[in-house]
């Protein structure tokens, strides 16, 4: 696994539509990218739209959240993935929604983008506020401490 620190919100825009442009130079089958919600959302999407040449192969995975169901996906719509959609860049079904008790994906990830918030936590993972032990995929944590 690769981690890298970016400065700004911009330059994380940027390095994103650079690695994908360069994976989807190299491959030509879907590319599964998981993604957060919150303040990073945005940049990736812009990054990922800056991509034009990708865009169709794109398969995008909401995984950090807080809230529940299908209004996951207003998180990422709101965020640009609206205007995609309506001037026909991207379809509705290039976006997966985690649902509790099943598997997120049945495909590996080719890119995780997360990021780290005001106060450090990762990816909406505080430690202690949640169970090592659980194996399901999609999980709701509801004694965190956002």
């Amino acid at each position: 696994m690769k981690t890298l620190k970016v400065a700004t919100l911009a330059a994380f825009s940027a390095m994103v539509t650079e690695d994908l442009l360069a994976l989807g130079s190299q491959q030509k089958k879907e590319i599964h990218i998981a993604l957060p919600g919150g303040r990073s959302a945005k940049a990736i999407l812009d990054g990922i739209l800056a991509a034009k040449e990708v865009v169709p192969q794109v398969v995008l995975y909401l995984v950090d959240e807080r809230l529940s169901g299908e209004r996951n996906a207003d998180t990422l719509l709101d965020a640009g993935l609206q205007r995609a959609i309506d001037a026909q860049r991207m379809n509705s079904t290039q976006l997966r929604i985690p649902v509790f008790g099943e598997p997120l994906s049945s495909v590996a990830f080719d890119r995780v983008y997360v990021g780290i918030g005001e106060d450090g936590h990762f990816a909406s993972l505080f430690p202690g506020s949640y169970t090592q032990e659980d194996q399901a995929e999609v999980l709701c944590i509801e004694e965190s401490p956002k």
